[in-house]
């Protein structure tokens, strides 16, 4: 949560949905009417009925708007700065200052001034720079441009086109939230048109081309308004008769003071008095004032240094963290729900500060969301957490997610919690990445990757980089980097994990192996091919001799390189292998497979040598020599059959024959330049050609036709391998019972 907790929930209120709703049914306006999300990455199954219809405006601020106390002159000053065209930075007064409400701002800013942006409204995390391309990415799909293309662009070129749009005459508004680096500013800012752009940070130094709003923390009665507001709308009872006597007129003084006028922390305790209406401000001000943290009883050294990392000045340190505490002892863990509770708070500190997927959390908490029960559980644990002010609510676009402010996330990864819990969350955070995509939430599983990166963040600083654990979730992900078309990125993080494994596994490990493969599935995405082949040759080395006890990888290895070769022209390479493996397996359904794709192979080799030399045939009705080039085109297309340099000369004599058919009505030296052209052109087809067709496919509308038949493979792949684990099974039995 960036803003500061949303104390107007009762306890008992229900949660403002589930998240099967969030994943399934939450809608949002395409550029062809109201859809599920869960469609818009797959449109070309969708039958349009209704007529195309412009999208509506993005509108991304993930937090809900809350009654602002005593920011009235800030939002006004906000407005008059962002009717100029330079960038707003808004800065609190105390340089570092966090949890002065900066973010809470700027979305109630965004909230009730979205009329004034047509071209919607952009939401950027900076805390984490390697984290922000990804966001930028994810602007060009649903809930942001909404662009029909999306699933089939690229990750560059998806970048390209949202920042073509922010650099358009259309006024938007462009929120940097967190953005404490001015290098960060210049790479990732609108050059030029309409799109205005809002800064929140804790630096006060900046240009003189952005003009800096401070915000200060709350003047006292403001602060006295949030720390009583909740309170008296639960008793019905004027704001000052809570005031009435004096003993508790300075007890609510003093633990503002006590607070340092923290719109956080006095949000936080707000939620306290809420949650015991019996309560005296002269009680919970005692309270605070006796915590062991606030009198510096216990050692708080380590936990007050990590919270003014992040953010909080010294002086306030003290009686915000006895604030925190006090909220959380509040949860007991011998009570289901508060275990529960807790365990999902802790899962939500070790994840990124941006909104986090409810049912993540739940599936950490071991909740079934698919049950009655389940839902119930979690959604009593999530209104748990809420009472305690620990999250807000989130916004209407935003349902079925959690925010957590880093000030509080800081504070609870200092308290004790279960081992296993960061696994855990790192295994669910992977494993729900990995069920977007495949259900091809292309957007959602984008807003995840964040969350995985601080996660491994946290894994790597507890178990060392190189422990086991931390380099499955790097290669994890990779895996979901290259989903979404960041190949480069998930190459970076292949190479590192392959590096470390070579060393510590060994070259043909399977581990190892496994990570070879994905490398080249990614180098070929970058179009690097090349660079691809001797990597899947070394894998195919390695699981020559495993043909026979790991069939299924072997195939899948076997198949990969074959693609790979066959892309570039080698032909006869592809069938050698596919020969010789044939003789390694035994009788039965993985030889059947080989030989189906050896005469697969063998087929369309001489389908392309028949189509390739009959069109380079007519080219003898355009020169004088046409018997002897007749007998030289038929000779070459026999050849391509078994040489790659035979290949080449046929595919640009064909290329010349379309050629001198097109510009045969030409004066020279026109056709004969053409030719020469079409030659050079059509020859660099066969090393070039199908990985240049190949990555095309990537970036253009044509990938979305591909991808349900990529989907119907992968279905299939996974019925074969359950099949074959299922009849090992059984061959197995006999030998047990025996």
């Amino acid at each position: 949560m960036a803003g500061y907790p949303d104390t107007n929930l009762q306890p008992s209120q229900p949660e403002q949905d589930h998240v099967g709703a969030w994943i399934e049914q939450r809608i949002v306006t395409t550029q062809s009417g109201d859809y599920a999300e869960g469609d818009i990455d797959k449109r070309t199954s969708i039958v349009y009925s209704a007529p195309r219809e412009a999208p509506l405006p993005a509108f991304q601020v993930p937090y809900q708007a809350i009654p602002l106390v005593g920011r009235t002159e800030a939002l006004a000053e906000l407005e008059a700065l962002l009717s100029a065209d330079a960038a707003v930075a808004l800065s609190s007064a105390v340089a570092g200052m966090a949890g002065v409400g900066k973010t809470l701002l700027a979305a109630t800013f965004a909230r009730q001034h979205q009329a004034a942006f047509p071209g919607g409204i952009f939401w950027l995390n900076m805390e984490q720079p390697d984290q922000i391309a990804g966001q930028v990415a994810a602007c060009a799909g649903p809930g942001g441009l909404d662009l029909l293309e999306f699933p089939a662009l690229a990750f560059a070129d998806r970048i390209a086109r949202v920042q073509a749009a922010w650099n358009s005459p259309l006024r938007r508004l462009l929120v940097f939230d967190n953005l404490e680096d001015p290098a960060l500013l210049e790479r990732w800012q609108p050059t030029g048109g309409g799109t205005q752009v809002l800064i929140t940070t804790r630096r006060d130094a900046w240009s003189r081309q952005v003009r800096r709003l401070r915000l200060p923390v709350l003047p006292r009665p403001q602060s006295i308004e949030l720390l009583l507001g909740a309170r008296s709308a639960d008793l019905d009872v004027p704001f000052a008769a809570l005031l009435a006597d004096s003993a508790e007129h300075d007890a609510a003084s003093e633990i503002c003071d006590l607070l340092g006028d923290l719109p956080l922390a006095l949000a936080i305790a707000a939620a306290l008095l809420r949650l015991s209406p019996s309560i005296t401000l002269q009680h919970l001000c005692a309270q605070i004032a006796a915590d062991p943290l606030f009198t510096d009883q216990a050692d708080t050294m380590d936990l007050r240094e990590a919270l003014r990392e992040a953010g909080l000045p010294t002086g306030r340190a003290l009686g915000v963290v006895a604030t925190f505490a006090i909220s959380y002892r509040q949860l007991q863990a011998d009570s289901e729900v508060d275990a529960s509770a807790l365990r999902m708070l802790h899962a939500a500190a070790y994840c990124a500060s941006a909104p986090i997927p409810q049912l993540m959390l739940w599936w950490v908490a071991g909740f079934d969301s698919t049950t009655e029960i389940g839902r119930a559980k979690g959604d009593a644990a999530t209104r748990r957490l809420r009472a305690l002010g620990f999250i807000a609510s989130p916004a209407l676009d935003s349902l079925g997610t959690i925010t957590l402010h880093r000030l509080l996330a800081a504070f609870v990864r200092r308290q004790s919690h279960p081992q296993d819990l960061l696994g855990v969350t790192v295994a669910v955070a992977c494993s729900f990445t990995h069920s977007m995509q495949e259900a091809g939430q292309i957007k959602l599983s984008m807003e995840l990757v964040p969350h995985i990166e601080t996660l491994l963040t946290a894994q790597t600083r507890t178990l060392g980089a190189e422990h086991p654990d931390t380099l499955s979730t790097t290669h994890n992900l990779a895996n979901a980097l290259s989903r979404q078309g960041d190949y480069a990125a998930a190459r970076a993080r292949y190479e590192a994990v392959l590096t470390v494994q070579t060393r510590t596994l060994g070259a043909e490990h399977p581990a190892t192996l496994s990570t070879t493969h994905n490398l080249a599935n990614a180098l070929e995405g970058m179009g690097r091919w090349h660079a691809a082949t001797s990597l899947r040759v070394q894998v195919f080395n390695a699981y020559e001799q495993r043909i026979r006890t790991e069939p299924l990888q072997s195939l899948k290895i076997l198949t990969a390189l074959n693609h790979n070769l066959g892309s570039r022209g080698y032909q006869r390479a592809t069938r050698q292998r596919l020969k010789a493996w044939r003789t390694h397996l035994p009788d039965g359904m993985w030889r059947s497979a080989v030989q189906v794709n050896l005469f697969v192979t063998r087929t369309r080799a001489v389908l392309t040598a028949v189509l390739l030399g009959w069109i380079a045939s007519s080219l003898a009705g355009y020169t004088g020599y046409g018997p002897l080039l007749s007998v030289v085109v038929v000779l070459i297309a026999m050849l391509s059959y078994w040489f790659r340099w035979a290949l080449i000369a046929l595919f640009g004599l064909a290329s010349v024959a379309l050629i001198a058919l097109l510009s045969s009505g030409l004066p020279a030296p026109w056709p004969q330049l053409y030719s020469v052209l079409a030659a050079l052109l059509g020859a660099m087809l066969v090393p070039y050609g199908a990985p240049a067709f190949a990555w095309l496919l990537s970036v253009t509308k044509l990938r979305i036709l591909a991808q349900p038949i990529q989907r119907r493979i992968a279905q299939l792949q996974q019925r074969i391998l359950t099949w074959s684990q299922a009849a090992a099974a059984q061959d197995d039995q006999p030998a047990q019972d025996d």
